[in-house]
């Protein structure tokens, strides 16, 4: 056609109405509402588009045909509006409800290979842009991304053994030093309880304080030094 698009129902709908009310004003040869009226009521009559007659309302009895553009089938995406409904009319039996924003619509037309949307490498957004595919790019993901990254290599076995080696290792040298640490902490608190023995056999009180406070410092609680400092006394007036 002139317009670059096929002529839709509706425009064949409104001639066969011309249609309908030409017969009526011939069969009647008036141009009264009333009679006019009468006419179309009782009219059936056979056009190209449809039999058309009216009920008892004045509407007609031919049912409206429902498109949808694009229609989705099993066998794929048909990019060309389709007869939904009625069932008996309609090209493809897939009616879509609720039906797919017009920014959806025209992204799915624009981004269109062979029917599929965005290239067949995405979908449609509600606002009516490409979501690619992981490795695609672009408005209608028809550009191909470089592969960046690459997959961590899994560990090979003499890896694994290294690496338990080498905890079983760090282990074994926390556990020496801690005994090493702990060793030496009790040699110094037995040296200072010496120390301690013989203040208290001089009576000297400014070296049992400073000995008390050493032996508190390296982890003996109150209650151990004053016991360690009454038995030191008790067996010095004995």
């Amino acid at each position: 056609s002139d317009c670059g698009s096929l002529p839709t129902t509706h425009a064949a709908a409104q001639f066969a109405g011309l249609c309908a009310l030409s017969k009526a004003i011939e069969d009647t040869g008036t141009v009264s509402t009333a009679d006019i009226s009468a006419a179309l009521k009782d009219m059936e009559l056979d056009e190209f588009y449809a039999k058309v007659s009216f009920d008892e309302y004045g509407q007609s009895k031919q049912p409206f045909l429902i498109l949808q553009s694009p229609v989705t089938t099993r066998s794929g995406t048909i990019a060309r509006r389709t007869i939904v409904y009625p069932a008996d009319q309609a090209h493809v039996r897939a009616f879509v409800f609720p039906k797919p924003t017009w920014a959806q619509e025209r992204c799915r037309f624009q981004s269109s290979i062979a029917g599929e949307a965005c290239s067949r490498r995405g979908k449609c957004s509600k606002t009516g842009t490409c979501v690619c595919f992981e490795g695609w790019a672009g408005s209608s993901c028809s550009v191909r991304m470089l592969q960046t990254t690459t997959a961590a290599a899994e560990p090979q076995p003499f890896e694994i053994v290294f690496i338990a080696l080498g905890i079983f290792v760090g282990v074994l040298l926390v556990l020496v030093v801690l005994r090493f640490v702990n060793r030496r902490r009790n040699l110094r608190i037995q040296t200072h309880k010496q120390d301690l023995e013989r203040a208290i056999a001089d009576r000297a009180e400014a070296a049992q304080q400073k000995l008390t406070a050493q032996l508190h410092y390296l982890g003996c609680s109150r209650h151990e030094i004053e016991g360690f400092v009454t038995s030191s006394r008790k067996m010095q007036n004995e």
